[in-house]
């Protein structure tokens, strides 16, 4: 006869098991990011040296800023030179990307990542809306501003890169087993004890003189 595990035994290890993959998850998204941007940024060198982007298309000098820009970005993916196409639907990966990222640096509840992933969004969207302004009126300083933003968000994301080469370990080993995990100051202990719990270990005070 078959014998089951309680489910609160379980758990813990299940638990475990998402705590070790979610930092290989962040680099692998970050590592992603990193060579999107540099394409992105080579293709739109490109863009600069080779496309000539008309003066008059579908949404450009608009009254309207959000519907313009729509209209710019859906000419640029749908009937603009292949270049400009390319560059246009990479900046929009870009964007879920780096959402996506910052979602996922969330679960691992490390605040300077979840900063860093949100800036990097946050530079990313920036650098969307400029380069749909430079297709509405076709302004070289909105390009100067892509650039800029670039550098930004590919700064984060070394960040992040930086700070998930710092030991994280998380083990499915025997009950009472230990995997110390730093977390901005402290050190998170997650003991496979039957009901999954986490203990927070605060440093050592000094000791006295």
């Amino acid at each position: 006869m078959a014998v089951t595990e309680p489910e609160e035994q379980v758990r813990p290890a299940m638990t475990t098991d998402v705590q070790a993959r979610l930092p290989r998850q962040v680099r692998r998204i970050t590592v992603g990011l990193i060579l999107a941007l540099i394409v992105e940024f080579l293709v739109g060198m490109l863009v600069n040296l080779f496309v000539t982007i008309p003066d008059s298309h579908p949404g450009s000098q608009p009254s309207e800023y959000l519907a313009g820009s729509f209209q710019s970005v859906t000419w640029a993916l749908t009937q603009g030179p292949s270049l400009l196409a390319t560059h246009a639907s990479l900046g929009l990966v870009l964007v879920l990307g780096s959402l996506a990222l910052v979602f996922r640096a969330r679960q691992l509840h490390r605040r300077r990542m979840t900063v860093a992933a949100v800036l990097g969004f946050l530079f990313i969207l920036g650098a969307g809306f400029n380069g749909a302004s430079f297709l509405d009126f076709n302004e070289d300083f909105s390009s100067m501003i892509m650039a800029t933003l670039f550098a930004a968000a590919l700064l984060s994301y070394v960040g992040i890169l930086s700070w998930l080469a710092e030991p994280y370990v998380a083990s499915r080993g025997p009950v009472n087993r230990r995997s110390q995990v730093p977390h901005d100051g402290f050190i998170v202990s997650a003991l496979q004890a039957p009901n999954g719990g986490l203990s927070v270990d605060e440093p050592d005070p000094p000791a006295a003189g």
